[in-house]
């Protein structure tokens, strides 16, 4: 086998499906499945079984999936490599970002390393973090910008800006008689807050079930305006990353902070023990630098 069937096999798998992996690799569905029958054979194990519609992975498919991946990924680092070697900086980032992370600091941190490394191309998509976490494990992104997450074995997390979670709800609401708020107070609370990726979900669901209650999460959303409306509505309240209030003025609402405090930390997030080119070393240079300009919050 070679490198070309080897990709054909991670597309196959990634796809679980010819009619798909032949469009996406532009190369004909007999062609896909005699390289995939090429394999097997010279593997002496059964890589893919159909399942309905769906080509899934054996238990000998998923563990040759893994290699594959990094067989594939050190090969097409070469090129990288050798490039690196001859001091160029140059190149492509595959990159995830957050909804709230691009939302607040994309288009200024593009803008600036553009104008800093022209040669070297972002190719940038906004996910959540469980889709992100996986296409870093499956080589189709080279890092993320994320806010903290869980740890994962094989990937590493660098924080690289700190600030904390706070709630916002309009004045008529008791809570806003407190100078901080406590996991507590928010029983019996309509709570609105961003979409899972920002992590938010898992720790407000952790820390008040520690205290015997559920919270009421009332909405959920990408866009923090519309949280902040219907909060201001519902007469609940919201609870977003401090650095959202801080770009925005909600003068008909009060804002309280957590004690102890709530962290929210961003962290750029990639493969453990992976080559890092010069490009992707530029980026991550400049990402600290721009973070370390910002106001505390």
């Amino acid at each position: 086998m070679d490198i070309r069937e080897l990709k054909y096999f991670i597309e196959i798998a990634k796809t679980q499906n010819l009619t798909q992996s032949s469009s996406n690799l532009f190369v004909s569905q007999p062609a896909l499945s005699k390289a995939l029958k090429k394999m097997e054979v010279e593997l002496g194990v059964k890589l893919m079984e159909r399942s309905g519609k769906r080509l899934v992975l054996t238990s000998y498919g998923t563990a040759f999936f893994e290699h594959a991946l990094e067989v594939t990924n050190a090969f097409d680092n070469i090129f990288i490599y050798m490039d690196d070697i001859k001091g160029k900086k140059r190149g492509n980032i595959n990159m995830a970002v957050a909804g709230v992370v691009a939302q607040l600091y994309l288009q200024e941190m593009i803008i600036g390393f553009n104008k800093r490394c022209p040669e070297i191309s972002l190719n940038i998509i906004e996910d959540d973090s469980t889709d992100v976490l996986g296409k870093l494990r499956s080589f189709d992104m080279d890092l993320a910008l994320l806010p903290q997450c869980a740890s994962v074995d094989s990937l590493l997390q660098i924080p690289i800006f700190r600030s904390e979670i706070v709630a916002i709800m309009p004045w008529e609401n008791s809570l806003s008689a407190l100078e901080y708020l406590q996991y507590r107070d928010l029983q019996n609370q309509m709570v609105n807050i961003l979409n899972a990726d920002h992590g938010i979900n898992a720790l407000l669901k952790e820390n008040c079930s520690a205290l015997g209650f559920d919270p009421f999460i009332n909405r959920i959303s990408t866009q923090w305006d519309q949280l902040v409306k219907i909060t201001r509505v519902s007469k609940g309240l919201a609870l977003l990353p401090r650095p959202v209030i801080a770009s925005n003025k909600y003068p008909y609402m009060c804002v309280r902070p957590f004690r102890p405090s709530w962290p929210w930390v961003i962290s750029i997030v990639m493969r453990k023990n992976n080559y890092i080119s010069n490009s992707t070393q530029e980026w991550i240079s400049y990402v600290h630098e721009y973070f370390s300009r910002l106001p505390s919050l």
